[in-house]
């Protein structure tokens, strides 16, 4: 007999009931549990994250008591109650595992008697007969849904999605409701970024969520679900940013301060570096190379050796570069082979919480601000002063004038500007 297909991808949730037998057990009432639940957070320690769980659980489960108690066959149900409405499988598994713990320790303490689970949480898969086909698109789609389409249709990293979902949020926080595709008009989108503005919030954080709702309406116009592409919605100037970056004497006062760093790092792939040893090479490479945080902690440290010139692919741009380093980069670089494989480590194998940690020792040590992006801006800013327009491919960019709008101090660049005459100082006279 030939078993039906499977698919693994989809599945549904049910009760399983387990061998033990069924045993209702008296009633508890749920006062006593709650009471217990404020003892049991004292004893247990809990807080943050772990406490809010255990009484969004503990307030659910009180919700759904009929009459203040509850027994074996009350929690069954709430399980049940939980996954018709849609709760995700390990949501349930967490919240029925909560009210059981706090339900076990007040039966240890004397106060009820244990529950006897008759049931279980599992994972049944269905046929491939039974599964409805996807629904066409249509104007009556709710946003939410169509993005899910748009993000599996599209190569887009989880930071972009996450922007998406996070503007998606705040249209329908603003609407309070659930925005469907027909829905999405100039006026509401002019509403909302009127709202948005008047809240406060970073004029860049509100120009991109405004991009991402106009990004899912352009597409969905473009698949023809809409008849009508955004048109009028309002736009959102950013402000005119000045970068800073450190000085040539500040940059000393870094590089000297670096050495004096004390301890070594005690976790993952550079356990034994000192984190002297390691700020110094950092600063050098990175000032001389112009890479990014995220694209220093890639670099192979064969890389850094070897004396030639080496190519990198930037990881926010996609694009290839090649640096190079001089002399006493290299030679920072070559202490870390002491703890570090020059054959198939990467040379600074931290994370990026770790670097920021001591980078803040290091700019208190040489009493200067700012973190380890300044010095990015730091190389375009010197580079420029060196040789105007080289700051462009210092950085590895493609646009032009990108490097002056986020990049170059522009008090630390020569001003070619001409004054106008003084006032009351007349052609050829005195004043």
């Amino acid at each position: 007999m030939s078993r039906a297909p499977w698919d693994a991808q989809s599945e549904v949730l049910e009760l399983k009931s387990s061998s033990r037998a069924a045993s209702n057990g008296t009633p508890v009432a749920f006062n006593t549990l709650s009471t217990f639940f404020r003892q049991y957070v004292r004893t247990r320690g809990l807080r943050g994250a772990s406490l809010w769980q255990y009484r969004h659980a503990m307030n659910d489960f009180d919700r759904f008591c009929e009459e203040g108690q509850f027994d074996d066959g009350t929690l069954n149900r709430w399980t049940r109650a939980l996954i018709d409405r849609g709760f995700k499988l390990h949501t349930v598994r967490s919240r029925r595992r909560r009210v059981l713990s706090v339900w076990r320790a007040a039966a240890k303490a004397g106060l009820c008697e244990p529950p006897h689970v008759t049931c279980r949480v599992v994972r049944v898969r269905k046929p491939i007969e039974a599964m409805p086909g996807p629904k066409a698109p249509s104007p009556e789609m709710r946003v939410a849904t169509y993005l899910r389409r748009y993000e599996r249709e599209r190569d887009i990293s989880e930071s972009a999605i996450k922007g998406y979902e996070t503007a998606l949020a705040n249209l329908e926080r603003f609407a309070r409701r659930s925005i469907v595709l027909r829905e999405l008009r100039d006026d509401l989108l002019n509403a909302w970024l009127e709202f948005e503005l008047q809240t406060g919030k970073s004029r860049w954080t509100i120009r991109g969520q405004r991009g991402a709702i106009i990004s899912i309406w352009r597409a969905a116009w473009r698949d023809g679900i809409l008849h009508k592409p955004p048109q009028r919605v309002r736009p959102v100037k950013r402000p005119a940013l000045t970068s800073e970056a450190y000085t040539a004497p500040q940059l000393e006062s870094l590089l000297a301060a670096a050495p004096l760093l004390r301890g070594k790092f005690t976790k993952g792939p550079a356990t034994g570096i000192p984190r002297s040893v390691f700020a110094t090479a950092w600063l050098l490479v990175a000032y001389y190379t112009g890479l990014r945080p995220i694209d220093m902690a890639s670099i192979p440290l064969r890389d850094l050796l070897s004396g030639n010139p080496f190519p990198v692919r930037q990881h926010k741009t996609n694009h290839v570069i090649v640096c190079s380093l001089p002399a006493e980069a290299i030679a920072a670089a070559r202490r870390l082979t002491e703890w570090l494989d020059p054959k198939d480590a990467v040379a600074f194998p931290v994370h990026r919480s770790t670097l920021f940690d001591v980078w803040r020792e290091l700019a208190h040590a040489a009493g200067v601000k700012g973190s380890p992006k300044w010095i990015r801006r730091t190389g375009a800013t010197a580079s420029e002063i060196q040789t105007p327009g080289s700051a462009q491919a210092y950085l590895g960019h493609k646009t032009p004038g990108l490097a002056y709008k986020h990049y170059v101090d522009l008090r630390q660049v020569t001003n070619n500007r001409e004054l106008p005459p003084r006032i009351g100082i007349a052609k050829g006279g005195e004043a």
